[in-house]
């Protein structure tokens, strides 16, 4: 889909807070608050991001600005994790 849309203005990107098969979102939300009040995955989390923490939702905004905004116009077929770098040690 990226290569049939990237001559047509309209490659596909995505802005992603995790993996979603593990994490299910490493950003607090209402979804997933449940994840963050549970002492252990709580624990778990903190220990393996790099960051030492969860993150905030409105640190998407930078990236999902960017990725909407004619600076990521030749940009194709990409997925940034804004995750304080976890998926760069599971």
């Amino acid at each position: 889909m990226a290569c049939d849309r990237a001559g047509r203005g309209a490659g596909p990107l995505v802005a992603s807070s995790g993996d979603g098969d593990e994490l299910h979102g490493s950003h607090i939300t209402d979804l997933n608050i449940s994840l963050k009040q549970d002492a252990g995955f709580d624990a778990w989390l903190t220990r393996r991001t790099p960051a030492g923490r969860w993150g905030e939702v409105d640190e998407l905004v930078g990236t999902l600005l960017y990725l909407a905004s004619p600076a990521s116009d030749f940009v194709n077929g990409q997925t940034i994790y804004v995750d304080g770098g976890l998926l760069a040690v599971l």
